[in-house]
């Protein structure tokens, strides 16, 4: 009896092992079929057209905005260019002629630096950012590109599908397949730090994903940070007891068209939209729906010159690397493609005068000179103020304003060196 109960313990061990096994085997192929596709070119552009409403449960007003990007990748390079502007109604198609209206980005990853720009508008000056860490331009197309969730970064996280389901304790390929579009995918399942999954894959579409649903609460990652301890701040100067904790995210994708390209499908149209709710049962909705105009497989970058900065001269620069932080003590500005500290023309116009005046005094030998008769020495001018220490000292203290000056623009000129240095080296 103890033998037979032993026996059945073992077979039941290893048929769940197998199964699981098997499980984690089928849902690897799945993701290696879908990365395939994901990644199948090597540069593509990518022009579209989004419509993001908002709203919230506790106001009711809607929101809309027109977004109108440019997207180039080569390898690990990143060019966008985006636009946006208020809308009064969804199909709105009119873009404002007032340029201060619309809202332009510009963000590059060149493969060793991170550009971002924000072009001036409604009176404030434009400002560049620099730095040399790949998380920001990461960072930045998950939040800042509506065309991300197509990409396989759904809005709310900061890495994509294939790295969140990588970290899954639990995967689970559903035996039965489920009708989508006319298509019957194949369902999956996952429990990640981010979330619970339920993403459904388009074989007929290189098992591209056709739609998906993602639940967050408690620790679950959102944006990148636990959702619990993810509080919405009322603006500056409002009550404490007005900050509100985020209960629970949803995100839904659906409706997603595919285009060929060379045997190869790529997700051109789509909807998602993400629901947060707060303590107080309030919900924000941000609801997305983004259409691809334009999918270029083989864009001529010969041509074109997405990874390089188009910024004008002026602009002001932020460098965001925490080893060239101190640098940021030096104004910088963008000037012939590259960043310069920016030189006060008051202080160089008073070095320039201290030095011009310094230049057209007559050097007077004191250990000769009379003080008394001093006028002689001055000048043929009678009237010429006599020359005594208090004149000497306060020539004095002009040529030590002058060697400071001058130390100051020496110091502004090393400092760019070594910028340009350390960033040579990074």
């Amino acid at each position: 009896m103890n033998h037979r109960f032993v026996l059945g313990v073992m077979v039941i061990f290893v048929m769940f092992s197998y199964a699981h096994v098997n499980a984690q085997s089928d849902a690897k192929a799945l993701l290696e079929n879908y990365s395939r596709e994901q990644h199948a070119f090597a540069a593509l552009r990518m022009k579209s057209v989004s419509i993001i409403t908002t709203d919230d449960t506790e106001t009711h007003q809607k929101k809309y905005r027109r977004d109108e990007a440019d997207l180039y990748r080569e390898g690990q390079k990143i060019g966008l260019l985006i636009q946006n502007w208020e809308i009064e109604t969804p199909d709105s198609r009119i873009k404002p002629q007032d340029p201060q209206s619309i809202d332009t980005f510009n963000a590059i990853w060149d493969g060793k630096q991170w550009f971002s720009y924000i072009a001036p508008v409604h009176n404030a000056t434009g400002l560049l950012s620099i730095g040399s860490e790949r998380h920001r331009a990461d960072r930045y197309i998950a939040n800042g590109y509506t065309g991300a969730s197509l990409d396989g970064i759904f809005y709310g996280d900061l890495i994509s599908i294939e790295v969140v389901l990588s970290h899954a304790s639990k995967l689970e390929v559903l035996d039965k397949k489920e009708r989508i579009n006319g298509v019957d995918c194949v369902v999956l399942k996952a429990v990640t730090p981010n979330g619970l999954y339920t993403i459904w894959f388009d074989p007929q579409h290189g098992y591209q994903i056709s739609q998906a649903e993602i639940q967050k609460s408690n620790d679950d990652l959102l944006f990148g940070k636990p959702i619990a301890k993810d509080k919405f701040e009322y603006p500056s100067g409002a009550p404490k007891f007005l900050s509100l904790n985020k209960e629970s995210y949803e995100l839904k994708y659906w409706n997603v068209q595919f285009q060929e390209f060379g045997n190869h499908w790529i997700p051109v149209e789509a909807e998602y939209r993400a629901t947060t709710t707060y303590s107080d049962s309030n919900q924000s909705i941000y609801y997305v729906r983004h259409k691809r105009e334009l999918v270029d497989t083989a864009p001529d970058f010969n041509v074109v010159h997405p990874f390089i900065p188009d910024v004008p001269d002026g602009t002001r620069v932020r460098l965001l690397d925490q080893s060239s932080a101190n640098a940021n003590i030096i104004p910088q500005v963008w000037k012939n493609k590259k960043s310069e500290p920016q030189v006060d023309r008051k202080i160089t116009n008073i070095i320039e005068t201290s030095i011009a005046d310094f230049k057209s005094q007559k050097h007077v030998d004191l250990n000769n000179v009379n003080p008394v008769n001093v006028a002689q020495v001055h000048g043929s001018n009678t009237n010429s103020p006599p020359m005594t220490v208090g004149n000497n000292i306060e020539q004095s203290n002009r040529f030590i304003w002058i060697i400071v000056g001058i130390a100051i623009v020496s110091g502004i000129g090393a400092s760019s060196w070594l910028m340009r240095k350390s960033s040579r080296k990074e």
